[in-house]
């Protein structure tokens, strides 16, 4: 009976060793120092900003230009609505959120469109409305349950410009176990043998 109740706990040990590896990442714009967003690289994202369907400067990070709304705070990344911000995963993530705001003091219905992707196929597509707060308004994107490695992000109003801020995702579980996770499964196996010599000693 114990040897049973010590093998149980060992393999929620090795379970939760495994699972424990999948940690969220938020991305707040706070970089030492200004650089155009096209060609940024933070934490396994890669940033591209484009105007008129080609690479732009007009995009830049960190600005400090909107104080502290609900979901985007400074410092920030900034750049013109007239362009498209492309965010690519180097590997596919899931329960993935960013703050976004547009320079103005009204409601603005249908103000920015998302489309989020795995490889060539369109996850999920919306347009979001944003609420108005002091100068800005602003709304949260929020995906969960879906895998992707790419959002792209455009708008709807010309000549304006947006702010962005707190992205945060989690790496998505892949279904084949990487060698990370082959060494936990080990090490909780190997505690199971140590376990049982153990007992038969005992007994």
């Amino acid at each position: 009976m114990l040897l049973s109740k010590q093998m149980g706990l060992a393999m929620w040990l090795a379970m939760g060793l495994c699972l424990s590896g999948a940690q969220a990442t938020t991305l707040t714009m706070d970089l030492p120092e200004p650089q155009a967003v096209d060609g940024l690289l933070l934490e396994g994202v890669h940033f591209n900003y484009t105007l008129n369907g080609a690479a732009s400067t007009d995009a830049t990070v960190p600005v400090y230009a909107v104080g502290d709304l609900l979901h985007v705070q400074d410092p920030v990344l900034e750049g013109s609505t007239d362009g498209t911000l492309v965010l690519d995963f180097d590997t596919p993530v899931n329960d993935v959120s960013f703050g976004v705001a547009l320079q103005a003091e009204t409601a603005q219905p249908d103000a920015v469109w998302v489309q989020a992707w795995l490889g060539n196929t369109v996850q999920d597509q919306r347009w979001l409305s944003l609420v108005p707060e002091v100068l800005f308004a602003e709304a949260r994107y929020a995906l969960s349950g879906l895998a992707i490695n790419r959002l792209q992000i455009s708008f709807a109003m010309p000549a304006s410009r947006f702010v962005f801020d707190n992205l945060s995702f989690t790496p998505a579980v892949s279904s084949v176990p990487e060698p990370a996770t082959h060494l936990m499964w080990m090490a909780g196996l190997m505690v199971l043998a140590g376990l049982a010599k153990r007992s038969q000693r005992q007994g």
